[in-house]
């Protein structure tokens, strides 16, 4: 049975900015994905899949522990990212109970 729940979640500006600095890394994972999330505004909330939930999340597991992008671990920058990342996973826990 196909899973059809989705995770709803809006994405400060800075998460946002910063997840957008990323999506190179995605396109080839993920090519829609990447796309949707770089016209992305913020104003609405992102509805994302299973899928697309996990692959944001290995995407910011990657990101958030390449010292050569992020050598400043107290730096606003990561920060954003660090708490998209705990965002994404507990709503992903709650939701999909994984």
């Amino acid at each position: 049975m196909k899973d059809t729940k989705k995770l709803s979640i809006i994405l400060s500006n800075d998460e946002l900015f910063e997840l957008q600095q990323h999506l190179w890394l995605l396109a080839s994972e993920n090519e829609t994905l990447a796309y949707w999330l770089d016209e992305y505004e913020g104003e609405d909330p992102l509805t994302l899949s299973r899928q697309d939930t996990a692959d944001i999340l290995t995407l910011l597991s990657e990101v958030l522990n390449d010292e050569t992008l992020y050598a400043d671990r107290t730096s606003t920058q990561y920060k954003a990212l660090q708490q998209l990342h705990a965002r994404l996973l507990q709503g992903s826990q709650t939701l999909w109970k994984a």
